[in-house]
């Protein structure tokens, strides 16, 4: 299965319980939207395991907030570590 919006649903959720200021200033339904769209365009192209296991490995280390970067940089780490990814085979 892959990524879901849900997913990116989720993710928010948990940073938001977690930084409760990091999403303060997107307060209107289109405004929120936007922000899971491009999170889900910024990582859709990612096995949904591999995004799921780059959050959580930025929660274990960002001390402020977690920004898309800091789980891409995450997934990089796991990626190189483990050699090759799906997506890079193809």
């Amino acid at each position: 299965m892959g990524l879901t919006m849900n997913d990116i649903t989720e993710m928010i959720k948990l940073i938001s319980a977690t930084y409760p200021y990091a999403f303060k200033d997107i307060s209107t339904p289109e405004d929120r939207q936007r922000v899971k769209d491009l999170w889900f365009a910024l990582f859709q192209d990612y096995p949904r395991e591999l995004v799921i296991k780059g959050f959580h490995e930025a929660l274990k280390v960002e001390k402020v907030n977690i920004v898309p970067a800091a789980i891409i940089e995450q997934i990089e780490k796991i990626e190189n570590a483990f050699g090759k990814s799906d997506q890079e085979l193809w």
